[in-house]
């Protein structure tokens, strides 16, 4: 058994236990499942997954950016935005969540939010993916270039 399915199991063994959670809930164990099943590859069981995790736990902000970012990795980009503003209305200045807004509207082809997006991620709280700021600006161009705004796509870009 790799490490990924030991974790799994153990996530489904916590679950099927005593409810002896403290001050966590069940949506926890839910949410390291879809974590195991992302680094799997197995997006569809993560996102399943981490839909547990947010009926148990709506509030939690992180759970909504985890399964935006599995959405967007299977290209439901729709789906994605709706889960990503979620997480923003939670945590309003969250450059992870603004960041992901930018992205998917921009795959949408609906560039003036998106600009807006990505403005505000870089402004935000500077809690970034692994791209870091630059996928702010990368988006930010993206954007720009989609509103036929060259001079400042360019400038963004570099």
């Amino acid at each position: 058994m790799d490490v990924y399915q030991y974790g799994i199991s153990a996530c489904r063994e916590a679950r099927a236990g005593n409810d002896q959670w403290h001050t966590e809930s069940p949506a926890i164990a839910w949410a390291y499942e879809g974590q195991a099943l992302e680094r799997q590859g197995d997006y569809e069981s993560a996102i399943a997954a981490y839909d547990q995790a947010l009926a148990i736990d709506p509030e939690n902000p992180e759970h909504w950016l985890q399964q935006a970012r599995l959405l967007e990795q299977t290209s439901d980009f729709a789906a994605a935005t709706l889960s990503y503003a979620r997480a923003v209305e939670l945590v309003p200045d969250s450059s992870r969540g603004l960041v992901g807004q930018c992205i998917t509207l921009t795959q949408q082809a609906q560039y003036e939010p998106a600009k807006a997006a990505c403005e505000q991620a870089l402004s935000g709280d500077g809690d970034w993916w692994e791209r870091g700021a630059a996928q702010a600006w990368h988006g930010l161009a993206q954007a720009m270039a989609g509103l036929g705004e060259y001079e400042p796509a360019l400038a963004a870009a570099d």
